[in-house]
C-alpha cells in the first residue's frame, strides 16, 4: 500500500486515506480461489483460508475463509495514527458499532476495522 503523507491531507478534516483491507466468509474457497486467480491476482494460503494480494506486492487486500453463506466480516480503513483518537471520539458519540481496534505493526497509519457484527 502507498505509505500517505501530512501533505494529502486537508487541515480541519477527519477522515480515512484509504481502504486497508476486506474480509469476506464464502461458501466454496475452492470456487472463490479460481474466480480470483483468473483475474491475474495473487491468491495465497493462510491457515483458515486464502489472503488476496496483487502480485509483486506484500500488502494483503482480502482475506477469505469459509462458511455457510457469503458474508462481509469486516472492513479496515486507513488513517493517519494522531486521528485515532478523534475517530474514537466521534465514534462514541455517535453510538455507532464502528470503533478503532487494531493497526498493522508495520504500517503505523494502516487503519482501523469496523464491525459488522450486531
Amino acid at each position: 500500500m502507498m505509505p500517505h503523507s501530512a501533505s494529502n491531507r486537508r487541515a480541519d478534516v477527519l477522515g480515512v486515506h484509504s481502504l486497508d483491507h476486506f474480509s469476506l466468509t464464502v461458501p466454496d474457497l475452492a470456487q472463490a480461489q479460481k474466480f480470483y486467480t483468473s483475474f491475474g491476482l495473487d491468491v495465497r494460503n493462510a491457515r483458515s483460508g486464502f489472503d488476496l494480494h496483487t502480485t509483486g506486492h506484500k500488502h494483503r487486500w482480502g482475506t477469505f475463509r469459509e462458511g455457510p453463506q457469503k458474508k462481509l466480516n469486516h472492513l479496515s480503513f486507513g488513517a493517519f495514527a494522531d486521528d485515532m483518537r478523534r475517530f474514537a471520539n466521534v465514534s462514541n458519540a455517535s453510538a455507532s458499532r464502528s470503533f478503532p481496534r487494531r493497526r498493522a505493526p508495520t504500517a503505523p497509519d494502516s487503519g482501523f476495522a469496523t464491525s459488522t457484527a450486531r
